[in-house]
């Protein structure tokens, strides 16, 4: 985040935050605490078991419902008038979340137990929601030695794993090895997209039919 960015904390009252083990967010918050004391920060991370130091907890059903608790409380604290009209949304986006929720099992029904080769290591939470195993090339967000590549490509090659998942601004040189190693195909799956919901189904979709 930039200055500005930062700067437009300033017409903000609650910074919901996500929280965990987010590094760069931490800066960030820092610069938010000593900057703008009136914010109220509310970390969304709370009540959620952190496993692996991985931050990605929006990334599967059980996060986002405790997100959505948090977030539901926060601003039900700050606009009490309108609370039944948050608690309404919370109970809707559940709903919605629930229905998510399904429809991915039901995509990974008989493929419990399988598992998925990813450059970076987003997947985690989401692979264990459905039984999966995320096999990472990248590890707390170092890059890969050439021994952590073989190792990955020798645990590709044993469990005849077919397909790469990629990130936007994945090293591209380094996928192209794997690729090309595995005689793999590779697919892009963005942790960050903004509709959270449907990018779970699109994942899902991505995944299963790869396995």
């Amino acid at each position: 985040p930039t200055p500005s960015d930062i700067a437009k904390s300033a017409q903000s009252s609650i910074y919901f935050a996500v929280g965990a083990e987010y590094a760069f967010e931490k800066d960030l918050l820092q610069g938010v605490k000593e900057n703008y004391k009136s914010i109220k920060v509310i970390d969304c991370s709370q009540g959620i078991e952190v496993a692996e130091k991985n931050p990605h907890i929006w990334l599967y059903p059980a996060g986002i419902k405790k997100i959505l608790e948090h977030i539901y409380k926060g601003l039900s604290e700050a606009q009490p008038d309108f609370e039944e009209y948050f608690r309404q949304n919370r109970i809707n986006a559940e709903a919605r979340i629930d229905s998510i929720d399904n429809e991915i099992k039901n995509m990974f029904k008989g493929k419990e137990g399988s598992r998925i080769l990813v450059f970076h290591p987003s997947w985690l939470y989401f692979a264990k929601a459905y039984s999966l195993e995320q096999v990472a090339i990248e590890n707390e967000g170092k890059e890969p030695t050439a021994q952590d590549l073989k190792n990955v490509v020798d645990t590709a090659k044993k469990y005849k794993i077919k397909t790469l998942f990629t990130e936007p601004g994945t090293s591209g040189e380094q996928a192209a090895a794997i690729k090309q190693e595995l005689k793999a195909d590779a697919k892009v799956l963005n942790p960050m997209e903004e509709d959270v919901f449907n990018n779970l189904i699109e994942t899902a979709k991505k995944i299963s039919v790869s396995l």
